[in-house]
């Protein structure tokens, strides 16, 4: 019997479900994403191992499955990468930041390479160990840019739109941002990691 535990927060009442995985399946669990059909993605990532994977993960207890790992489809694709976190854009392709070789992969949701984008830089569309992604109502991009210490705003292609941010602590600057986040609204959350806050931006 699955053991009971309730947590409320905001008025609103949270009843566990279930576990799915553990140390058998996943290793290093960093993100996830939901794409269709129930499929969920999820980056790995531990000390000598990384991948990301697509899992199945249906209403009912026990109906989940680990379908595939991106890697086993193609190890190259991961030569000298270390994947962060992902997004499934609007195109149900899965974008993927890489940190040390700071660019994002973009992968079918059968894992198959598209493409890559970015480069090592300071300038528009290159990056410095990108890390939080997170997809638009409009199709675009919003890519935490970590050691750059600001946020990218890109095309699907990779194009840049706009960025803000600089390194510092006051309002509107950064100390390695990582997690990003849209509300319905489109207004735009970053965890300012090493500021230890959390920042709105409309």
């Amino acid at each position: 019997m699955a053991p009971s535990l309730t947590t409320s927060a905001a008025g609103r009442t949270y009843d566990f479900s279930r576990v799915v995985g553990g140390r058998q399946q996943m290793n290093g669990i960093i993100s996830m994403a939901f794409g269709q059909d129930d499929d969920v993605y999820i980056t790995q990532k531990a000390l000598l191992f990384f991948d990301v994977s697509r899992l199945k993960i249906g209403p009912e207890p026990d109906d989940e499955e680990l379908v595939m790992s991106f890697r086993d489809i193609d190890p190259n694709n991961f030569e000298g990468a270390w994947p962060a976190c992902l997004a499934v854009g609007p195109d149900q392709d899965v974008y993927v930041t890489d940190e040390l070789r700071h660019l994002i992969s973009v992968f079918d949701g059968d894992g198959h390479f598209i493409r890559n984008f970015g480069q090592p830089g300071t300038g528009p569309g290159q990056f410095d160990r990108p890390s939080g992604i997170i997809f638009a109502a409009d199709g675009s991009m919003y890519v935490s840019d970590t050691l750059n210490h600001r946020i990218q705003h890109l095309t699907t292609a990779g194009e840049f739109i706009h960025g803000f941010g600089s390194q510092g602590s006051k309002p509107g600057q950064f100390e390695s941002p990582w997690g990003i986040n849209l509300d319905g609204e489109g207004n735009v959350f970053v965890a300012d990691h090493r500021n230890h806050r959390i920042q709105k931006f409309d």
